[in-house]
Formats: structure tokens, sequence, C-alpha cells
């Protein structure tokens, strides 16, 4: 009777050891990104070095459109969003949610312009290629005509534009627009200038 009191008791512990030791099951989470943006590089960066499986979180990336990734957290279908400037416009508007994080300090962006566009007073008149109304391209842009002493609704026209903003810079269908990397960076490649970074004049909170 001891020795099988014993035999349970070893048993016992040796369950109790390999609970102890098994690997919890991952939290399944859901993130929307639009598209590919070199400011979303850290969450791809933690997500290839396993960061996220070390704190429990099997995280799922989903490519989607701004406005998609939008309505998709707001109906709840995904769990994180990092569509910044338009859930912020949603929090706004009542959703229950909380910005935890900007990827970047600031904008990778650049306002870049046809070659013959030397200086800031060159732009009066002209069209600038921007994002939808109160994206971040089209924010960026006001910021920068407002550095640069221009006014963004009377000396310029910022096109809203969902997407191709170099190929309408290139069609000649606008006369300068908000690029990010690398975009800004192949305008310049192409002969476009560079006439300010946003970077030098926005931070992002």
């Amino acid at each position: 009777m001891p020795k099988l009191r014993l035999a349970i008791s070893i048993f016992a512990l040796l369950v109790s050891a390999s609970d102890l030791f098994a690997q919890p099951v991952a939290k399944k989470v859901r993130m929307g990104i639009q598209l590919t943006n070199i400011g979303f590089l850290p969450f791809h960066v933690a997500y290839h070095k396993g960061f996220y499986r070390e704190q429990g979180i099997d995280l799922e990336i989903i490519f989607m459109a701004t406005q998609a990734v939008n309505a998709a957290f707001v109906r709840g279908d995904i769990d994180y969003s990092a569509a910044g400037n338009g859930i912020i416009q949603t929090v706004v508007r009542g959703t229950a949610a909380k910005i935890l994080a900007c990827a970047v300090e600031r904008p990778l962006q650049s306002l870049i312009v046809r070659k013959e566009i030397r200086r800031a007073a060159d732009l009066k008149g002209k069209k600038i290629a921007g994002s939808t109304p109160g994206g971040t391209a089209t924010l960026m842009a006001d910021l920068g005509l407002k550095h640069l002493g221009l006014d963004p609704v009377r000396d310029v026209s910022v096109l809203a534009l969902r997407d191709n903003r170099l190929g309408a810079l290139e069609s000649g269908i606008a006369d300068a627009a908000l690029l990010g990397v690398p975009e800004n960076i192949l305008a310049l490649d192409k002969g476009y200038q560079e006439l300010l970074f946003l970077g030098d004049v926005v931070t992002f909170p």
C-alpha cells in the first residue's frame, strides 16, 4: 500500500511539472494594415522576429485599404488597426477605441514638385496630389504649405486621390504631390525636386 501511494505521488508530481512547463496557447489577434508602407516596418520586424509570439500573441496581419481597415475595426472584425489617422476620426465620432502607440516619430513624406518649380512661390495656382479629405497626405500637405507661407485653400488646389499620387505627378494631373517612402525616392531619381521633407517640420504625438 505505501508503494502504491508513493507511485501515485510521483505520478502527480510529474503531471504537475508537465503542466508547469507546457506552452500556453497563443491568443489570436488580427491587425489591419494599409498595404505596404515603410512606416509599418516596426510591426513587420516584430512579427518576423517572433516578438509577438514571445508575448503569447498569434498575430494575423491583414492588408487592406484605409477605408476597409476603418470599417472592419468599427465592426469588430479586427482587433487592432494601423490606420492611425482614420481611426482618430472614428474615435472623435464616438468609437470606443484607444491609440496605443505611433510606429514612427515623424512623417516619412516629402512634398515633391515638378522640375520647373524651384521655390514655394512657384506653387501658387498649382495642383497638389493629396489623399482623401482628412487623410494623412492631405493633412501633411496643409501643414507643409502653411510652413512654406502658402494658404492650402486660396493659393493651391489639393486634389483628393486615394492612391497613385506619383502617377498623377508624372501624367501632369498634379504639379506636386505628397509622397512617402519609397515613392519620394523614386521621384527624385526621375528628376523631380523635393521642396520640403515633412519630417523636418512635423512630429507625431
